[in-house]
């Protein structure tokens, strides 16, 4: 489906909309420019010009905000790398080579509760983790970045984020934007001081503890694979 008849917002950084929207931005793209694409396609998907669909993707070395903590901080003159606002919620994320995202758009006749989806998600994720070979749990990780109650944990350690958005379509069906970040073998330490370097320029002194997050190294493409099937049962 063409994307003629969607407006974007005046100063979306998205200059250049793709032939349909089952075809995301590719790897490597500018992490602004992916939300964007999201933001524009969530609205196709309002009037009924784009479907569910879920999708793996990794930006160009880049830090995630949500909106509330880019209001919240003052980020103007950090240059270490780009940052981009998305219209989920938690807080700073490292983005590029090291992690990886998952992005569901659902739509639901009847909308469901908060937490229920959070679990039909994570259940959904942890089994295509068991294919890979990987044991999770669902749980908070005191010391990991933009913690929360709905992480996945392997061997003890943050292995997955999770967060969400849910809006209202024109014909009354609700919808859902989901974000899932996976961490696929960059150095902790590493993605945790590029984060408190950031807050730190905003005057904020957040510290995170590299040993809670997961140094285990998983293969995008696998990644793709695995979770192809249980998610797709989530977008139908």
């Amino acid at each position: 489906m063409t994307l003629k008849s969607v407006t974007a917002a005046p100063n979306t950084i998205y200059k250049t909309l793709p032939e349909n929207w089952d075809q995301p931005p590719r790897d490597g793209t500018a992490l602004a420019e992916v939300y964007a694409w999201e933001e524009l396609r969530l609205n196709a998907m309002r009037v009924g010009e784009a479907t569910p669909l879920h999708y793996v993707w990794v930006p160009e070395r880049s830090i995630s905000l949500s909106r509330r903590e880019a209001a919240r901080l003052d980020f103007d003159g950090f240059d270490a790398e780009p940052l981009g606002i998305r219209g989920t919620g938690g807080t700073a994320v490292p983005q590029g080579p090291g992690t990886a995202n998952i992005t569901l758009f659902t739509r639901h006749m009847k909308a469901p509760g908060i937490t229920e989806f959070y679990h039909e998600m994570c259940a959904a994720l942890r089994q295509g983790f068991t294919t890979l070979g990987l044991e999770t749990e669902i749980g908070a990780k005191p010391g990991s970045f933009c913690d929360g109650d709905f992480n996945l944990l392997h061997k003890g350690r943050k292995l997955v984020g999770t967060a969400q958005r849910w809006c209202r379509a024109k014909n009354g069906d609700t919808l859902g934007c989901h974000h899932v970040v996976v961490l696929t073998g960059g150095n902790p330490a590493e993605l945790c001081d590029r984060l408190e370097s950031l807050y730190h320029h905003a005057g904020s002194l957040e510290t995170y503890e590299p040993s809670v997050h997961s140094p285990y190294n998983i293969n995008i493409a696998a990644l793709r694979k695995a979770m192809n099937d249980p998610l797709s049962n989530l977008v139908v």
